[in-house]
């Protein structure tokens, strides 16, 4: 914690200009892991020969999770504005977040205002995209959900008034739940039917459901490393 949040600091810098957060990939050892890329800018005034640092706090909306950084400058900036002529920038994309969460992120800059009501800082919520997202599905997260399993699923009406179902299982061991929905023609009330199967093999499995007519078929396996968090897929025929 920074000494400014216990003894207030005759001088303080202004709040961030601009906060911008974007969806970002580290790479730590080997893993591809989901990470926001947090941007800001420095205000254009005379106060920024008093930014000493920076604060950087995310806080995860749907458990009240908090991490944060802080970062000391060892120099003061030279200028008001960069040699080039443009504000000064920063950018840090460190905070692993989970797909599909929202977060609140805040930028303090240090020290901090001691004045009542009023702060030196600037905040944004963002939502990181879920696993459907082309960058997020091959994290490692979205990964051990099954982001990367194609089941290829085929639903066929055999003769004797059953439906054929195949889909090609995920690597892994895992139980998969197939639910069933039909329409069948005398009936105006559709049926539904749902089945838990095991699966350790990698060949393709088939199975028999005595409905006709399918409308929809849903999968969602069930993985030791997702539990019921895994993707489901649908294939309607």
């Amino acid at each position: 914690m920074d000494q400014s949040w216990l003894h207030v600091s005759t001088w303080t810098p202004s709040a961030p200009s601009v906060l911008d957060v974007h969806p970002d990939v580290f790479h730590d050892e080997g893993k591809l892991l989901p990470v926001l890329r947090i941007e800001w800018k420095v205000a254009t005034d005379a106060s920024i020969q008093y930014l000493r640092g920076v604060e950087l706090a995310v806080l995860q909306v749907n458990n009240n999770q908090q991490i944060c950084a802080q970062f000391d400058f060892q120099n003061n900036l030279p200028l008001q504005v960069r040699p080039d002529g443009g504000r000064w920038n920063f950018t840090f994309n460190r905070f692993e977040v989970e797909p599909g969460q929202m977060y609140q992120v805040t930028v303090h800059h240090l020290p901090k205002l001691g004045t009542s009501g009023d702060h030196n800082c600037k905040s944004t919520s963002y939502t990181v995209p879920d696993c459907r997202n082309p960058v997020m599905r091959t994290t490692m997260p979205c990964m051990q959900t099954g982001s990367l399993w194609e089941p290829s699923i085929d639903g066929k009406s055999l003769d004797d008034s059953s439906l054929l179902v195949s889909f090609n299982p995920g690597m892994e061991s895992a139980r998969y739940r197939i639910h069933v929905t039909s329409f069948p023609d005398e009936e105006k009330q559709c049926i539904e039917t749902t089945h838990d199967i095991y699966e350790v093999i990698i060949f393709p499995l088939t199975f028999l459901l005595t409905q006709t007519k399918t409308e929809k078929n849903s999968y969602l396996p069930f993985c030791n490393c997702c539990s019921s968090r895994c993707v489901a897929h649908i294939y309607s025929s």
